[in-house]
């Protein structure tokens, strides 16, 4: 399968149509908190999935949607883990979320939260995801779980089966969030991301050519090197490097399909 995504622009539809193509998957993401709620964008309240669905639907795709309300409060900023209003605000989102995939009827795709995973396992105490507190139990959903990381991602599964069966749902490694891939592998079962149905591969986000663009935009900005790899194979960083790595994941983490 073969996706296309956008930041926000629902009109590329058109785009993608004007040049026939015809995605597998069509992919947009959700953000949370303040003026920038998804819930807000269009009325009724959360009908942004709706309006997605029927663009992936026109194109014969279908509907993808990356969950990415944890970085609210700032990319790396986890203190809404300790604030019930913001922990209430986010359950509430996401129930509106798999409300409307359920009333779309079809079945969809979510990414659990980019990124959020690794600084969740660089902040708790020994990369233990139980001890990191969260709001979880005040949900009337998961009243049962534990507060801390392992509540959350057991709350967003459980909230994703009963609202919305025919949704599939995944979770994000975060390669950076120890410094081992078998460390990062160990906190993602920790936290049951074997119990979803697939696990998201995140490659990098900029195109090749924004490195070499002069003068160099700020956004394109990165630290190290690494980041072409030779097409021969033969030294390293490597593609075969990098699908070894991947596999690793898929075999670490409930041998799930993987999405890149």
């Amino acid at each position: 399968l073969v996706g296309l995504g956008t930041q926000g622009a629902l009109d590329a539809i058109s785009a993608i149509q004007s040049q026939a193509l015809k995605p597998d998957i069509f992919e947009q993401y959700l953000v949370g908190a303040g003026s920038g709620d998804w819930t807000t964008w269009n009325s009724p309240r959360g009908y942004y999935v709706q309006m997605v669905a029927q663009r992936a639907d026109a194109v014969g795709a279908v509907p993808m949607y990356t969950l990415y309300q944890m970085a609210s409060n700032g990319d790396g900023n986890l203190s809404g883990l300790n604030s019930s209003t913001f922990m209430n605000g986010y359950w509430s989102n996401v129930r509106l979320l798999f409300q409307q995939i359920a009333a779309y009827g079809k079945p969809v795709l979510v990414n659990f939260e980019p990124d959020f995973w690794g600084y969740a396992q660089r902040q708790a105490a020994n990369g233990d995801p139980s001890q990191l507190f969260a709001y979880v139990s005040a949900n009337p959903d998961c009243s049962t779980l534990s507060n801390d990381i392992v509540g959350i991602a057991e709350c967003l599964i459980d909230m994703a089966r009963k609202y919305a069966p025919k949704a599939y749902v995944g979770f994000p490694p975060s390669t950076w969030g120890a410094d081992s891939g078998a460390a990062v592998i160990a906190f993602m079962n920790a936290i049951g991301a074997q119990n979803a149905d697939f696990i998201v591969e995140q490659t990098l986000d900029r195109d090749g050519g924004c490195f070499e663009l002069s003068p160099q935009p700020s956004y394109c900005s990165r630290s190290g090197g690494g980041w072409y790899w030779d097409e021969t194979n033969q030294t390293h960083p490597n593609f075969q490097d990098y699908l070894r790595a991947v596999e690793t994941y898929h075999a670490g983490i409930g041998n799930l399909p993987v999405i890149w």
